[in-house]
């Protein structure tokens, strides 16, 4: 039963499993010998645990996810064990999220990352022209959508006043607008660069 002495006395001086548990970048060449050097400073100097986390840079000679890097993770999950510390296992390879690395868009690049990237033009009507919809350099790009509204004020449309632009051959998009401001707003679904 905890009574508030115990619990004082927690509080002064807390169990290792509630101290420290640093993230643990690896990186460069991995050395098994120095890998539990460093796991024993960690222990020394109070740490209730670690969380190794795999970045970019890792030598070829261990790479990410190879039987190299599993040995070593192995190795130090056992001696951390050994010494009563816990560890995270991060499963990520740095970022973006999910990606190993690279090796997910690697194997598909279907499975690359995607963002809506909204591209915006003000006109002063009447305005009547096409509108290119793939202006920049991504050669991925493609239209979602292209909407245009008129302006009441600082980046204030009117929502009775928007319309959908339609773009028959999917890359000029033609506009007719009568009298006044009006903001024209693209959106492209843009892959992710690959990191790793």
């Amino acid at each position: 039963m905890t009574t508030p002495e115990t619990l004082r006395a927690t509080f002064h001086d807390p169990p290792r499993a509630c101290g420290m548990m640093p993230q643990w970048f690896w990186n460069d060449d991995l050395d098994e010998s120095e890998l539990l050097r460093q796991l024993h400073e960690f222990h020394a100097k109070g740490c209730g645990g670690i969380m190794p986390h795999p970045r970019v840079g890792l030598s070829r000679r261990v790479g990410y996810l190879t039987s190299e890097y599993f040995r070593l993770v192995r190795r130090v999950v056992d001696e951390a064990a050994r010494l009563g510390m816990k560890v995270v296992l991060y499963d990520e390879g740095s970022y973006p999220s999910g990606s190993a690395q690279g090796r997910v868009v690697a194997e598909n690049p279907a499975w690359a990352n995607r963002v809506v990237v909204p591209l915006r033009q003000r006109l002063q009507g009447p305005a009547r022209g096409f509108w290119r919809s793939n202006t920049s350099r991504y050669l991925c790009d493609r239209l979602v959508a292209a909407v245009a509204g008129r302006e009441t004020g600082t980046d204030q449309i009117d929502p009775d006043s928007l319309r959908v632009l339609p773009s028959p051959d999917g890359e000029l998009v033609p506009y007719d607008l009568p009298e006044g401001r009006w903001i024209q707003r693209r959106h492209h679904p843009r892959r992710l660069p690959r990191r790793g």
